[in-house]
């Protein structure tokens, strides 16, 4: 807790590129821990980038095709 309270955070794991887990997705949870939350980016940005990366290409590797939406 105290790693993450001086601004540390988690490494890009090794292997994740293997996992559709791309450099823009992973660029996108590391804006999610900016220390300042109103510079983090909302709900339907981080839709809007799983929908384009790695989540939308996985499905559509399982043969389906999804989009994620916020609800209203």
């Amino acid at each position: 807790m105290n790693a993450i309270v001086e601004g540390d955070r988690p490494k890009k794991p090794e292997g994740a590129k293997s996992l559709g887990f791309n450099d823009e997705l992973w660029s996108a949870v590391e804006l999610c821990w900016l220390e300042d939350r109103d510079a983090r980016p909302g709900v339907e940005d981080i839709l809007a980038c799983l929908n384009n990366n790695s989540l939308s290409w996985y499905l559509r590797d399982l043969g389906q095709e999804i989009q994620l939406t916020v609800p209203t």
